[in-house]
């Protein structure tokens, strides 16, 4: 992979974290194997419109976003009772995959962000914070 991926360690802003990303052929999401383990930087990769390549826990909520999103096609479960071995396996061949896809061929459902938006958070803010004010 060494010769398909660069890393970046230093703190990136946010606006150019997307412009990198848009202008990538795809990007890479690697979660944690942890199930409490949310990955915020999913909604930049599958916003940045390129192909995702992902590992994480299995009940993680970043899983369970890309599933909602039909944008699993390059994903690998991080599951505890899989072998070190099959886990590898199975990352050559979904790598595999995602390097020879076409970009123009992703085509991930966005409109399952919609539970996730700012308008969504802020409806939710503010019927907490009726629900405290109408407390007496």
């Amino acid at each position: 992979l060494k010769d398909y991926i660069i890393e970046h360690s230093d703190r990136i802003p946010f606006l150019h974290v997307q412009e990198y990303l848009r202008r990538a052929e795809g990007v890479v999401s690697i979660g944690s194997k942890e199930p409490h383990y949310s990955a915020s930087k999913t909604f930049q990769c599958l916003l940045s419109g390129n192909k995702v390549f992902s590992f994480c826990h299995k009940e993680s909520e970043a899983c369970k976003i890309l599933q909602k999103c039909k944008a699993d096609a390059y994903h690998t479960d991080y599951v505890e009772t899989k072998r070190h071995s099959e886990l590898v396996d199975e990352l050559a061949t979904k790598s595999a995959r995602f390097f020879a896809a076409e970009k123009k061929s992703w085509r991930p459902a966005l409109d399952a962000l919609g539970p996730y938006s700012a308008a969504q958070s802020a409806r939710t803010l503010i019927k907490t914070m009726e629900a405290i004010d109408s407390i007496e």
